[in-house]
């Protein structure tokens, strides 16, 4: 698959639709931070059903996903020991801030 031409995060279309569109990353978020793909490589992504390129993201190779998933391991360290109460509180609070 060939890089994406540019670092485009959203057709202008679809990102004049949004209320906010910094919510749009044309990153991956990994250990709380956005990080492209140590390549620098990025893919496009398309919409099927019109064929509009909607963003870019990035192509992340093997060592970046072992290493999101190393950091993600880490992470549920600590998420494994809160109780179903506070991961409701937790959830509820993402779901209404959506």
């Amino acid at each position: 698959m060939a890089p994406a031409k540019g670092p485009a995060i959203c057709s202008r279309s679809e990102l004049a639709k949004l209320q906010d569109p910094s919510l749009v990353r044309a990153e991956a978020f990994v250990g709380g931070e956005w990080v492209a793909a140590s390549s620098g490589r990025r893919f496009d992504v398309t919409d099927p059903a019109t064929l509009e390129t909607v963003g870019s993201v990035p192509d992340m190779d093997a060592g970046d996903v072992r290493r999101a998933i190393d950091v993600a391991s880490e992470a549920f360290s600590s998420w494994k020991t809160t109780t179903a109460r506070q991961r409701s509180v937790l959830l509820r609070r993402w779901y209404e801030l959506m």
